[in-house]
């Protein structure tokens, strides 16, 4: 329930921070893969209570057919989309038809008993980049350019994804109860106890000409989110013992997690905290900045220079 990372707290704070193009790359994969997984072996975890066992390879195959056949059903949708969006133009008042469409896709896809959630990360992803060329090749003819989505209806998803964003916190506000220390002292320990394991797994397995910064901001960004809080009403739907104390839990760790995560990042941004957890970050190097120096003629010249220590405020430039 906890594995997931919250892609609407993540993503846009390594836009806000300026990371690599790759670093975010590999947030936005490792926030949608963790995001899928997650949904996917809570729901089998709970559709086998009741029987006598799990079967392993059943549900290893449950999960790659809903996968496959998801993300199938999406790409193809996606497809049909980009061919019909030049003609759904024509009819006024069409902003809202490719969210409308993509509603039909998750339900298409859940009936079927695939993962509406990966079918529609499929649809954008083919929406967003177009990777159709081989079935333009299958045809074997000439066929008009597949159509774009407009700025004005990316603006629109923005919006959206803001609202979504507002009303995920407002849920998770009244949804959180501290009835219990017990479950409270639990949530925060789980919590450090992530992120601990988070720092030794960005050091181990991040490449090694990745820039010490970005490490530093990768190794924190574990936050938990909409998908975390809404699995955890499962195992109660599902008549489980002790399914309101896992969702309780699930909702403290989901705070702890964001508050940690955006004191981290002020805390590296605003003191010497960086400067500390640079030096177990060695391995990795600093990034290389310009420093301006003065010629004996008093022309001044840039000379590329490597920091020494880490990216503290007011040492930008030269």
């Amino acid at each position: 329930i906890i594995a997931s990372i919250s892609p609407a707290v993540a993503l846009p704070l390594a836009k806000t921070l300026k990371l690599e193009r790759s670093t975010t790359d590999r947030l936005t994969i490792e926030t949608s893969l963790t995001d899928v997984f997650s949904i996917i072996l809570v729901f089998t975890f709970t559709s086998a209570v009741g029987g006598t066992n799990i079967s392993v390879g059943r549900m290893l195959g449950s999960i790659l057919s809903s996968l496959i056949f998801a993300a199938v059903i999406g790409l193809l949708a996606s497809y049909v989309w980009l061919r019909m969006l030049s003609w759904v133009r024509k009819f006024p008042n069409t902003n809202l038809a490719t969210f409308f469409f993509l509603f039909i896709v998750f339900g298409v896809s859940d009936f079927l008993g695939f993962s509406g959630a990966i079918a529609s990360l499929a649809f954008g992803l083919g929406v967003a980049n177009k990777p159709f060329a081989f079935i333009e090749r299958m045809r074997g003819k000439e066929l008009p350019p597949l159509s774009s989505i407009a700025e004005g209806e990316r603006s629109f998803f923005d919006e959206v994804i803001f609202l979504l964003k507002t009303f995920f916190f407002v849920y998770l506000g009244i949804s959180m109860r501290f009835a219990s220390p017990l479950i409270i002292g639990l949530g925060l320990a789980v919590v450090i106890a992530i992120y601990i394991l988070r720092f030794f797994a960005a050091r181990q397995l991040l490449p090694r000409d990745t820039l010490r910064r970005d490490v530093r901001y990768s190794a924190i960004m574990a936050p938990k989110g909409l998908a975390s809080a809404v699995l955890a009403g499962l195992p109660l739907a599902a008549g489980m013992a002790g399914a309101e104390e896992i969702r309780d839990a699930t909702y403290i760790i989901v705070f702890f997690s964001i508050v940690l995560t955006a004191a981290l990042v002020t805390a590296f941004e605003r003191t010497t905290l960086s400067h500390h957890f640079d030096g177990l970050l060695r391995n990795f190097p600093s990034p290389v900045r310009p420093a301006l120096l003065v010629s004996p003629a008093g022309h001044h010249h840039a000379e590329a220079k490597s920091d020494t220590g880490s990216d503290a405020p007011g040492k930008e430039g030269g």
